[in-house]
């Protein structure tokens, strides 16, 4: 995996990139090129397929139904109009929350309950529409999930 990594890396000049996986809660691949050891590369849409994988999978086994209101499985997530944001418009980034006034903290960002719970109190930033939720889609789904099934990603 290191050779992989690494080949990727010195394929695209200037290219900063990090890899991590755990198995079963032990970290069992931790690299890094062009950054720091602690660097904050963007992730953005790395992880949507996977995790819009298992809210498929959800909908497919009838836990989850996209049409359902987001707040019929977190009600404080009705607050400043968005009692009406479907699982679906979430999916389809058109609930209109691509960021909080102020940006989102560092503790936010490395803590998915934390970036959920954030924009589920404010005002969408549109009604009609759509824009991209780079930071914030992968928090907002996953606390839908763990809301239906008690578990996370």
């Amino acid at each position: 995996m290191r050779d992989e990594f690494a080949a990727v890396v010195a394929g695209e000049p200037g290219l900063g990139a990090q890899l991590a996986v755990h198995h079963h809660g032990r970290r069992v691949v931790d690299l890094w090129a062009g950054l720091a050891e602690d660097a904050w590369p963007a992730l953005y849409s790395s992880g949507k397929g996977a995790a819009h994988l298992v809210v498929a999978f959800l909908v497919q086994d009838g836990v989850l139904d996209l049409d359902r209101a987001v707040a019929w499985h977190r009600p404080e997530f009705a607050a400043s109009g968005k009692g009406r944001i479907t699982l679906r418009d979430l999916l389809a980034h058109r609930a209109g929350l691509v960021g909080v006034p102020g940006g989102f903290t560092a503790a936010e960002l490395s803590d998915d309950r934390l970036l959920a719970a954030r924009p589920a109190g404010e005002r969408p930033l549109w009604t009609e529409g759509h824009g991209y939720h780079a930071l914030a889609i992968d928090a907002l789904t996953g606390e839908v999930v763990r809301r239906a099934t008690g578990r996370t990603w």
